[in-house]
C-alpha cells in the first residue's frame, strides 16, 4: 500500500523532553485537539476580519496542521490569532 499520501509536507516541530521524542508528542497533540472545547468566539466579528484572523477552534486547529513554511512562521494568522488570545 502506498502511503506517500500520508506523509504531510509540513508538520509542526514540538521540542523533545527527555523520554519523550517529537512524533511520540505530535500524537499527543492530534489525540488532544479533538477534546478541545469549541467555545463561542469573544472577539469582535470585525475585528477578526481586519486582522484576517480565523476563529479560536480554527486557529487551534491550524496551527498543528501547517500546510507549508509560511504557516510556521511567526506572522502566520494563526500564530498572531493565538498570540493574541
Amino acid at each position: 500500500v502506498d502511503k506517500a499520501t500520508d506523509i504531510p509536507s509540513s508538520e509542526p516541530v514540538y521540542p523533545a523532553t527527555q523520554g519523550l521524542t517529537s512524533r511520540q508528542l505530535r500524537k499527543l497533540v492530534q489525540t488532544a485537539l479533538p477534546a478541545a472545547p469549541d467555545l463561542p468566539e469573544w472577539q469582535d466579528a470585525a475585528w477578526l476580519k481586519k486582522q484576517n484572523w480565523l476563529g479560536w477552534r480554527v486557529a487551534l486547529d491550524a496551527l498543528h496542521a501547517p500546510t507549508g513554511e509560511l504557516d510556521l512562521t511567526p506572522d502566520a494568522p494563526v500564530r498572531q490569532r493565538l498570540a493574541y488570545d
